[in-house]
């Protein structure tokens, strides 16, 4: 069982380091709306990396959106869910099994959100999610 905690806020820094087989990120990430929130240095891994890397060099509006970054006790990121502007349901999650395995999984659109409101996720891709979590037993705790 892992143990997973959640932090909300969007990315406000990172280093990425290609010198071995798997891509290798330090990253920060903080709330700029709310100063009592300490910010929190995560370490990403693998396509996980390589996607918010990339998503940091483009004008998309899925870079300024608030996300959901979930993480271990080891403070490494397992997956970033990206809220819809309404519902439960989130528009988008992309998500890693393992630190160890360096693929990436996305649920919900494959592209870049380009909607500063964007829609949930189809209910069958929030069913393959749910799925995939439990397959890998990751469990939320809040903070």
């Amino acid at each position: 069982m892992n143990k997973l905690y959640r932090y909300t806020g969007n990315v406000s820094c990172h280093n990425i380091d290609h010198k071995g087989r798997v891509a290798h990120m330090d990253m920060v990430v903080r709330d700029i709306y709310d100063d009592s929130k300490a910010p929190t240095r995560l370490e990403v891994f693998g396509q996980l990396a390589e996607y918010i890397n990339d998503l940091s060099w483009t004008d998309s509006e899925e870079k300024y959106l608030k996300k959901i970054f979930v993480y271990d006790d080891l403070l490494w990121l397992r997956y970033i869910i990206i809220p819809a502007a309404n519902g439960r349901i989130p528009a988008k999650i992309i998500a890693m099994a393992d630190v160890f395995d360096p693929n990436a999984e996305t649920f919900g659109p494959k592209d870049y959100i380009e909607d500063y409101e964007p829609e949930q996720m189809s209910p069958e891709e929030l069913d393959r999610f749910i799925y995939w979590k439990n397959d890998h037993e990751l469990y939320e705790y809040n903070i």
